[in-house]
């Protein structure tokens, strides 16, 4: 049986190979979601999906997002740039916002991923409720 097709070649990302990233991705795996009111105050219990990140080979994107919530599904769709640092992290950015429904927004963001294979790069996201840790993997 042949090897899995490395989705994140070591020497291409030592390179800083933006390429390897043209294609959709899947970060995390389902989770439990918060929504706050306009104070910042927890006011619902939801589940968000895996998200789902596709970038062109120049590393740029869109990062989306779906939660479902008693009063309804949330969906989000963020412009995204990639770049590689200085310390060979990749590193995401998403800006913040307005999402369907209009009255949600999605707060900025920021990954910063680490190459743990050929196949699954480990983040840490970091936003205003905290910082995060997930799996940034090639969408089958």
């Amino acid at each position: 049986m042949a090897a899995p097709r490395a989705d994140l070649p070591a020497e291409r990302w030592a390179a800083h190979d933006l390429s390897i990233l043209d294609g959709c991705w899947l970060l995390g795996h389902e989770v439990r979601a918060q929504r706050y009111n306009m104070l910042n105050f927890p006011t619902e219990q939801g589940m968000t999906r895996a998200g789902r990140i596709c970038l062109d080979k120049s590393g740029r994107g869109e990062e989306s997002s779906v939660s479902d919530f008693p009063s309804g599904r949330v969906v989000c769709n963020a412009p995204i740039s990639a770049t590689f640092g200085a310390n060979g992290a990749l590193s995401i950015t998403r800006p913040a916002v307005t999402c369907s429904p209009p009255q949600t927004t999605w707060l900025q963001g920021r990954l910063e991923c680490t190459r743990r294979d050929d196949q699954v790069a480990d983040c840490v996201e970091t936003g205003q409720h905290g910082s995060t840790n997930v799996e940034f993997r090639r969408a089958r």
